[in-house]
């Protein structure tokens, strides 16, 4: 009842789609940012995407970052199941974290960013550190953070891991 053809020409649009009259001609990818513009273009309340930008190419997945943020209300849930979380850490504001058929954390970025920082130490810093493991940029490390301490992005990828290993 609440589809907008605007919105779904806005989005065919930003995903530079020109033609949609014969689906079974297009790649697989562009099949997937017609069905994202259709799903947006439906004004539902409730949204859901399982791995949305699985088979998308660079330009594309940061294409679908911008039409979400464009798309995104006060009013709209849009729940994302994905494991690319690099593709959509700065859309979301809630982190539910599944394994085992059990849910194993639900928390909003703002309760982590203001309970955790999340950094790159070097050996002598590891004062208060809850986890940690090697990365490229050396060791990284979710630490509590102190009451004047700065608020650090969170990283999910680290997060899941944490998680993931029982320590948070």
């Amino acid at each position: 009842p609440d589809f907008s053809d605007e919105i779904l020409e806005k989005c065919l649009n930003d995903f530079e789609i020109d033609d949609i009259s014969d689906l079974g001609a297009i790649s697989m990818g562009t099949k997937k940012k017609v069905y994202m513009s259709f799903a947006l273009a439906t004004n539902a309340k409730y949204l859901f995407m399982d791995e949305p930008t699985n088979g998308l190419d660079i330009e594309s997945k940061s294409l679908f970052r911008k039409v979400i943020a464009q798309n995104m209300t006060d009013d709209r849930t849009m729940i994302i199941s994905t494991h690319q979380v690099h593709d959509v850490e700065n859309l979301i504001d809630h982190v539910l974290i599944l394994g085992d058929k059990k849910m194993l954390m639900d928390k909003s970025i703002a309760e982590l960013s203001d309970r955790y920082v999340f950094e790159h130490r070097t050996e002598d810093q590891m004062g208060g550190v809850i986890y940690s493991e090697n990365s490229l940029q050396g060791t990284s490390v979710i630490a509590r953070r102190t009451p004047r301490g700065t608020e650090t992005p969170v990283n999910l990828e680290l997060l899941y891991n944490a998680v993931n290993n029982g320590k948070l």
